[in-house]
Order: C-alpha cells, then sequence, then structure tokens
C-alpha cells in the first residue's frame, strides 16, 4: 500500500508540472524562457523519498516555482527505471550524491547545485520544506536575472 500512495504522490507531481523527459524539459526552458530545476534522484534513496514526499507531492511547490522554473526529476543509478539520459545528466554535472538539485539556464548552463538534503527539508514539515525549496529558487534566479 506503501508503494501504492508513493507512485501516486509521484504520479501526481507529473500531473502538476514536473517533466518526465529530459529532452522535453530542456526544449520547454528553452523555449519559455525559464530556468530549469532538476532533482537527479534514485530509486532507492530514503533522502529522495522524502523529497517526493514533503515537496513534489505538495501543489503549493508548484503554484510558488512554476512562473520561472521548469522543474524535472530523474532517476540515475536506478537498474531498469533509470531515466533515459540521467546518466549523461550525472557526468555532465559532476553528480556525486542522492539527491542533487541542479539550478541550470534555459541553454543548461549551471547556475547553482546542491546535493543532499536540508536538515529544514528533512524534519520539517510539507509546508517548511517547500518554503525552503521556494526561498532557494527565488536566490538562483536573483543571481541569475
Amino acid at each position: 500500500m506503501r508503494y501504492l500512495l508513493l507512485g501516486w504522490m509521484v504520479g501526481l507531481s507529473y500531473a502538476q508540472g514536473l517533466e518526465k523527459s529530459i529532452p522535453q524539459a530542456f526544449a520547454r526552458a528553452k523555449q519559455e524562457r525559464k530556468l530549469l530545476w532538476v532533482m537527479v534522484s534514485a530509486t532507492w534513496c530514503k533522502p529522495c523519498k522524502v523529497v517526493e514526499k514533503k515537496v513534489l507531492s505538495n501543489p503549493e511547490f508548484f503554484k510558488k516555482v512554476a512562473n520561472d522554473y521548469v522543474l524535472l526529476k530523474v532517476y540515475a543509478s536506478s537498474g531498469e527505471q533509470t531515466t533515459p539520459g540521467a546518466e549523461e545528466i550525472v557526468q555532465r554535472y559532476k553528480v556525486k550524491a542522492y539527491p542533487t538539485f541542479l539550478y541550470l539556464s534555459p541553454e543548461g548552463e549551471l547556475l547553482h547545485q546542491d546535493e543532499g538534503v536540508s536538515t529544514r527539508v528533512y524534519k520539517g514539515s510539507s509546508s517548511q520544506a517547500v518554503e525552503y525549496f521556494v526561498e532557494e529558487m527565488a536566490k538562483v534566479k536573483k543571481r541569475y536575472k
């Protein structure tokens, strides 16, 4: 039942604007002239599941960042569930831990990179976790623009 619920929550996040395809996400970022936020995850990663549950299943996250970012989550190092192209992302941006959050220009230039999960996300409520990412994304946007 727990996996069914997690699958539903992740499916819900896709319906709210989380891209499933790397080429589609990059094309959309260029077309809409938005920054790209990439969560590089792994199916076996427990901290990744915390972000999925607290942030990616929360509609407020998508409402607050959709005007400025195209959102993408990819699975790397996950066997058959690895997202096509994810290993190239890992190599290009030198991802060494999961989760890693990449903040990219519409052209794919790395603007900022965070590894791991903040205590504020890990121990906080869903609202606190969302606010953490919203604040981080606003800082990167301000530096980029």
